[in-house]
C-alpha cells in the first residue's frame, strides 16, 4: 500500500482538494509525480519564494529581530561560498566563485534533465536547482548571497543561512538516499 493510500483510508484529506480524486484518478499512478512534472512546476515556484523571503529580509531586517532564545533573524550579505567560506573583499575571486556556481549549475541542470528523460524521480535535484539559481541571481544582482536566518544555543553559533541553502541541503539529502535506495 503507497503513502498516499494509506493516508486517504484512515480518513486524512477527507476534504477539500484530495477528496474529489486527485489521487483517487492515479496522478501518482499515471506517472505524473513520478517522472518529475511536479518538481518541474515547483522550480519556480521554490525560486520565487526563496527570492520573495530575501527581498523581505532586505528591506526589513535593518536591525536584528530576535525570535526567541535559539533563532535571530539578521541580515548578512555573504560573498563567499557555503559558511562563508572564501568571503573576501576579492572582486576576482568573487566573479571565478560566481562562474564556478554558474557552471556547477548548468551541470546539474543536464543531470537532471537526462535523469528526467529515463523517467527517474529528479525531486532532490529541482530542489538543488532552485536553491542555486536563487542563490545565483544573489550574486549577480546583489553582490552576494542574502542570508538571514541565524541559529544558536548559549555561545555556539550556527552559520548564518536562507531558504535556499534549506533547498540545497535537502536535494542532496534527497539524492543521497536516492543512490543509496538504487545500489
Amino acid at each position: 500500500m503507497r503513502w498516499y493510500e494509506i493516508l486517504l483510508s484512515r480518513g486524512l484529506f477527507s476534504r477539500g482538494l484530495f477528496s474529489r480524486g486527485l489521487f483517487r484518478r492515479g496522478l501518482f499512478r499515471r506517472g505524473l509525480f513520478r517522472r518529475g512534472l511536479f518538481g518541474i512546476i515547483l522550480l519556480p515556484v521554490l525560486v520565487l519564494l526563496d527570492r520573495y523571503t530575501k527581498m523581505w529580509a532586505l528591506k526589513y531586517l535593518a536591525t536584528p529581530l530576535v525570535m526567541n532564545q535559539f533563532v535571530t533573524l539578521e541580515f548578512a550579505l555573504n560573498r563567499g561560498i557555503s559558511w562563508g567560506l572564501f568571503h573576501g573583499a576579492n572582486n576576482l575571486g568573487y566573479i571565478l566563485v560566481t562562474c564556478l556556481v554558474a557552471a556547477i549549475l548548468v551541470a546539474i541542470g543536464i543531470w537532471t534533465w537526462r535523469l528526467y528523460c529515463e523517467g527517474k524521480i529528479v525531486c532532490g535535484q529541482i530542489l538543488i536547482l532552485a536553491g542555486g539559481v536563487s542563490n545565483l541571481v544573489d550574486r549577480i544582482f546583489q553582490g552576494g548571497v542574502i542570508d538571514f536566518i541565524s541559529l544558536s544555543v548559549g555561545d555556539w553559533q550556527w552559520p548564518i543561512f536562507n531558504f535556499a541553502d534549506i533547498m540545497i541541503d535537502l536535494g542532496v539529502l534527497i539524492v543521497v538516499i536516492q543512490n543509496l535506495r538504487n545500489k
